[in-house]
């Protein structure tokens, strides 16, 4: 049972990680709530570098505009490491992205996810830029 809950976890993981790539590639296409809804639980949570980011539907649909604003592409890369006990997820990744301003960085990301109900409930993560770093609001 254990992992059937394990797979699922990663799945949907991925899932949410394809659609963050359509939607940072440039193309233009648009947040909107019930895509965000689809992966996050309404108390969703995003932690970055010990600092709160994100609390919620709202915030993270103003986190995912905001990226957008500020770059000209993001692509996640696929994990390189995942690791699932449970309704916690483990991953190692990198990041590629081009600012508005032409300017290159890579984002290496260490965290873990928890997840409910097959939806992300809180992300905490460690992120090293190499180049520029990302400045990004809290919401």
């Amino acid at each position: 049972m254990s992992q059937d809950i394990n797979a699922e976890n990663i799945a949907l993981l991925k899932r949410t990680y394809e659609w963050v790539n359509r939607l940072m590639s440039g193309s233009g296409e648009q947040v909107n709530r019930t895509d965000v809804e689809k992966f996050f639980a309404p108390d969703a949570v995003m932690i970055t570098n010990e600092k709160t980011k994100c609390t919620g539907i709202e915030a993270h649909v103003k986190h995912f505009e905001e990226i957008q604003r500020k770059t000209r592409s993001v692509v996640f890369h696929p994990f390189e490491i995942v690791v699932a006990q449970h309704d916690r997820v483990g991953v190692y990744f990198k990041i590629d992205v081009r600012y508005s301003d032409g300017r290159d960085a890579k984002i290496y990301v260490a965290g873990f996810f928890r997840v409910r109900a097959q939806k992300i409930v809180n992300f905490t993560e460690v992120a090293h830029f190499d180049g520029a770093e990302l400045k990004l609001n809290d919401h």
